[in-house]
């Protein structure tokens, strides 16, 4: 599967510092950014215009609530999941892209 994850992908993370909220950069990770599918648009609590799926390697350090900055569009990471079947095994997150 790593293979596919070929897109380098910055990460922030939500920091409380004192009585601020702030997004402070993480690292970048490899991954793929897909369209989400007529299955989870029923899943999906936003508008299914402006969600993907972010799919990288089980060992990601993603969590909801992060931000991630790909290719000039910024989206938050609402549910992440872990996938596995027999030998192939994956992070799926939903993500939703923010209109600045």
């Amino acid at each position: 599967m790593r293979r596919y994850f070929d897109k380098t992908i910055s990460l922030e993370r939500l920091v409380i510092n004192g009585d601020k909220e702030e997004y402070v950069s993480m690292s970048t990770v490899k991954g793929d950014i897909l369209p989400i599918g007529a299955n989870d648009i029923l899943l999906s609590e936003g508008n299914p215009a402006r969600e993907c799926k972010l799919y990288t390697d089980t060992t990601t350090d993603i969590k909801e609530t992060d931000r991630i900055t790909y290719n000039g569009r910024i989206y938050i990471i609402r549910a992440v999941r872990i996938w596995q079947r027999n030998s192939i095994a994956f992070k799926e997150a939903l993500i939703e892209e923010i209109k600045n």
